[in-house]
């Protein structure tokens, strides 16, 4: 959602008495465990470039960016890839050059 520009909209509601109902609160968990892995390529991020540039691994699946400024003027870059977690290794690289908008770079892992 992050690497399009967007925002996830939960619509999760209390019950009449103020708790929340098991489907929701299961599903909250889900995420919440997600984001523990996760959430440092999506909080505090923004896309990359525009997500119609994301790309697909050689098996097919999509992949988006998004990228972080750090204190030093640096940038960190996450990629997001919508398959199953175990399915790939991606060891953490450094690229050398500007990510600048005006840049062009080719991101190969």
């Amino acid at each position: 959602i992050v690497s399009k520009n967007g925002n996830l909209l939960l619509d999760v509601g209390p019950a009449s008495n103020g708790s929340i109902p098991a489907m929701q609160r299961e599903r909250l968990e889900t995420l919440g465990r997600w984001n523990a892995v996760n959430g440092r390529a999506i909080f505090d991020t923004e896309p990359l470039f525009n997500a119609d540039y994301g790309g697909k691994t050689q098996h097919g699946s999509e992949v988006r960016f998004t990228r972080r400024a750090l204190k030093d003027g640096a940038w960190e870059v996450f990629a997001i890839v919508f398959d199953k977690a175990a399915s790939y290794h991606i060891p953490e690289r450094t690229l050398e050059g500007g990510m600048d908008s005006g840049a062009g770079f080719a991101l190969v892992l």
